[in-house]
C-alpha cells in the first residue's frame, strides 16, 4: 500500500507525543513493506527531504516567530508541497494518483491538505484524532485548566481552532483514536464521527520499554536515575499538563 502522511512535526525532528506516534506508525509501515511519504515540517538546519528509515520524508518550512505567521506558514508549505508530489509522482498507466490513501495528523497541517483539492480529493481519508486542539490552546491560557477564563483573543483563536476540528473530522473516511476518553472528546466535536472512528491505543516498543529483568536490573535502572534504593515508585507515562 502507499501511504502519504501529512503531519505538522513529527519524530525524529520533533519530540513529543504525538510526534512520537507518527514518526513510529511511518518507520514501521516501511518497515512491513509499505511505500510511505511523510509530509512534514523542517526544523532550523534539517534536510527539505530525505529517505530514513525507509520513508520517503518532504519537508516544508513553518515560520513559528508567531501564531498568525506559524498557521499561513503551515497551510502554504503543505499546499505547495502536496502539489509537487503530486505532479511529480508517477501513478498508475490510467494516470491514477501515486497514492492509495492520505492520512493527516494534527490540525495546522491536516486542513490545507483536505482542502488541497486534485488527485488528493480521489484519496481515501484516515485521520489520526490527537486531541480537540481548540482544548489545548485555550489550556495554554488557563495554566493548564480545562475550563475557567481566558482573554478574548485566546477565545477566537480558540472558535477558529474548534472549526477546523470539526471540518477535519467531517472529511475523513476513517477516524483513529487512542483511547475511550479522545473517542468521547470527538463525539463532542461531532456526535456522528463515533461511528467511523477506532480506537488504537499508541503502542511502544516492548524491548525498550519493560519491568527490569530482575532485581540487579531494577537496582541499576534507580542508580542510573539517581533514586533511592528503597521505596515505592510511581511512573506516569503521559504530558503531564
Amino acid at each position: 500500500m502507499r501511504h502519504l502522511v501529512v503531519a505538522t512535526f513529527s519524530h525524529p525532528d520533533f519530540f513529543g507525543g504525538a510526534e512520537r506516534v507518527i514518526g513510529e506508525v511511518c518507520s514501521r509501515l516501511a518497515a512491513r513493506g509499505d511505500s510511505v511519504t511523510l509530509v512534514t515540517s523542517r526544523p532550523a538546519g534539517g534536510a527539505a527531504s530525505e529517505v530514513a528509515a525507509g520513508v520517503t520524508v518532504h519537508r516544508y518550512a513553518a515560520d513559528r516567530s508567531s501564531t498568525p505567521r506559524f498557521y499561513r506558514s503551515v497551510f502554504s508549505g503543505v499546499r505547495t508541497t502536496l502539489r509537487t508530489l503530486m505532479t511529480t509522482a508517477t501513478g498508475t498507466s490510467r494516470g491514477d494518483p501515486p497514492f492509495d490513501v492520505v492520512h493527516v495528523h494534527q490540525l495546522a497541517s491536516a486542513v490545507p491538505a483536505l482542502a488541497a483539492g486534485g488527485g488528493l480529493a480521489r484519496l481515501p481519508v484516515v485521520g489520526t484524532f490527537h486531541a480537540p486542539y481548540h482544548r489545548e490552546y485555550l489550556a495554554r491560557h488557563r495554566q493548564g485548566r480545562d475550563e475557567g477564563p481566558a482573554p478574548v483573543a485566546a477565545r477566537t483563536v480558540a472558535s477558529l481552532l474548534r472549526r477546523g476540528d470539526r471540518y477535519v473530522i467531517r472529511r475523513c473516511d476513517r477516524i483513529v483514536v487512542l483511547s475511550r476518553f479522545a473517542l468521547d472528546q470527538l463525539s463532542e466535536l461531532d456526535r456522528h464521527a463515533a461511528a467511523r472512528a477506532t480506537i488504537a491505543p499508541a503502542g511502544v516498543d516492548l524491548d525498550r520499554f519493560r519491568p527490569p529483568a530482575d532485581a540487579a536490573e531494577q537496582d541499576a535502572a534507580r542508580r542510573s536515575l539517581g533514586l533511592p534504593s528503597e521505596g515505592p515508585l510511581v511512573l506516569s507515562v503521559r504530558r503531564l499538563v
